[in-house]
């Protein structure tokens, strides 16, 4: 009689070609030769990390408001440049059209 397997629960899943020679390249990287015992040793004794971005988003957030804030003073100072060069310029030539008609 044959005996009962500890594991008798199929799990699998599908990759494409580069992702299986990624896989392999990690594994032989890592010393191992069976696929298996892989990634049953890295899903069951692995490290999964999470981590939350939300302070990271709302840092990002705070960041593109800053900048949004410069960009609008920059635009109204350049403004005010072109403006007074222009207040300028005309007082400039009234001035010299002042000086000739007399």
């Amino acid at each position: 009689m044959a005996q009962k397997l500890k594991r008798s629960i199929n799990m699998g899943f599908r990759v494409n070609e580069d992702e299986k020679y990624f896989i392999e390249k990690k594994m032989e990287a890592a010393g191992w030769k069976n696929f298996r015992s892989f990634v049953l040793h890295f899903l069951i004794r692995g490290e999964i990390v999470k981590i939350d971005l939300a302070e990271i988003r709302e840092m990002n957030t705070l960041l593109r408001n800053i900048s949004n804030n410069i960009n609008q003073v920059i635009h109204w100072v350049l403004y005010r440049l072109v403006l007074c060069r222009k207040v300028l310029y005309c007082g400039l030539l009234r001035s010299l059209s002042f000086s000739v008609v007399l």
